[in-house]
């Protein structure tokens, strides 16, 4: 989380306990642990997760390349199925979701995104940004609640 909290609170006045997420947990068990991080949140503490929606760095090309279309549908399967609310689709994302396995050839970067949506019980994702780098990098940004 250093990157994105440097860039929101670069004088550091945010108190911050940072988690490592075990690299064994299956995104279901990621889900769980966001849900039992669900009682900070009612406590009016933030819970912040990083990664990367996309992550396949053999696949970056030159800035303004063009998007492929595999990551695309990724995105958009993702995106959808979040907003939907479809816990199930989402844990088995690797066999479901179209590109899947292209965008994240290893899921390091998309497994704090199941922290978060486990934190975020009901709430719906409401998108604050999206760009792509590179072609392939998708960095998209959500708020939950």
């Amino acid at each position: 989380v250093w990157s994105p909290l440097s860039l929101m609170d670069p004088a550091s006045s945010v108190p911050l306990v940072q988690l490592s997420i075990p690299a064994s947990f299956t995104p279901r068990q990621l889900w769980q642990l966001g849900e039992a991080l669900q009682q900070l949140r009612a406590q009016g503490i933030g819970i912040l997760a990083s990664g990367a929606i996309t992550h396949n760095l053999r696949a970056l090309g030159p800035e303004n390349s063009p998007v492929p279309g595999w990551a695309r549908s990724f995105v958009d399967w993702l995106e959808l199925t979040m907003s939907e609310g479809d816990r199930t689709a989402l844990e088995d994302y690797r066999a479901r979701a179209p590109g899947a396995v292209e965008s994240h050839p290893h899921d390091d970067h998309l497994r704090p995104l199941f922290v978060a949506l486990g934190a975020a019980g009901q709430d719906k994702p409401v998108k604050l940004h999206d760009s792509w780098d590179g072609g392939s990098l998708y960095m998209g940004s959500y708020r939950f609640g």
